[in-house]
């Protein structure tokens, strides 16, 4: 199921796959860190993070409507 969440002000979709990449986002890291994986998408298209696990997320920038969509969650 596609959802989306409201992280540190971006709005970011994305499925049941990568609820431990919102996770991530929201609790386990500085906001300041967060903002500049948010940045880092939204200038340059998408940012590739791994969270404590190991696990791979690419997060991706949407021009058209200024969202983001996260991905992945397999293990690097």
């Amino acid at each position: 199921m596609d959802y989306h969440k409201n992280i540190h002000g971006h709005v970011v979709h994305g499925d049941d796959s990568v609820e431990k990449g919102f996770y991530y986002l929201t609790y386990d890291v500085d906001a300041n860190e967060a903002n500049a994986l948010f940045q880092q998408a939204k200038s340059h298209g998408t940012s590739e993070f791994t969270d404590r696990q190991n696990r791979l997320f690419m997060l991706s920038y949407n021009r058209n409507d200024s969202t983001y969509r996260l991905e992945g969650g397999g293990y690097a």
